[in-house]
């Protein structure tokens, strides 16, 4: 049996990260140290390992600017977009713990956010992703509607009332 222990007004925010791509690794990762994130004007950094070109004597990289923030993963350049949800919904972190007999497991929250950091590849848009984040609230509210409130009512209320 497991148990879902949620605190709604968590005082930890967390960040929240979706790349376009599979990692086969499930463990923690020092991600402050390898993924820096860069503003639209920031220089290039030598830890990408890509240097620019030399043109008389002069090192170029505009090339490798981007008017979006940006940071470097395996040698990729990722772009992001920050995607806010919608007012009164919000996203927990949870973390697995065990009673005391190991009868249950129970997920305690580890921390919350309101929005999710999509990265994107330089040449590839995820604006069909970025969209169905907020839009599956959309359908979810629809399908369930909300307990306190009377304009989602099931169509069986609906029929009842007529």
């Amino acid at each position: 049996m497991a148990t879902i222990s949620l605190h709604v007004d968590h005082p930890q925010k967390v960040t929240v990260h979706s790349l376009p791509c599979k990692i086969k690794y499930s463990g923690k990762a020092a991600i402050s140290d390898y993924f820096i994130e860069r503003d639209s004007d920031a220089a290039l950094p030598n830890e990408t390992g890509i240097t620019g070109s030399i043109v008389g004597n002069e090192l170029k990289q505009a090339k490798y600017k981007y008017d979006e923030t940006s940071a470097y993963f395996r040698g990729r350049a990722l772009l992001k977009n920050s995607v806010e949800f919608k007012d009164g919904v919000c996203g927990y972190r949870l973390k697995q713990t065990q009673t005391a007999n190991n009868s249950e497991k129970v997920w305690q929250t580890n921390g919350s956010f309101k929005e999710v950091q999509c990265w994107r590849l330089n040449n590839k848009k995820r604006t069909k992703y970025e969209h169905a984040l907020n839009d599956w609230f959309k359908i979810s509210e629809a399908i369930h509607g909300t307990s306190d409130s009377g304009e989602n009512q099931s169509r069986e209320e609906q029929k009842q009332e007529e």
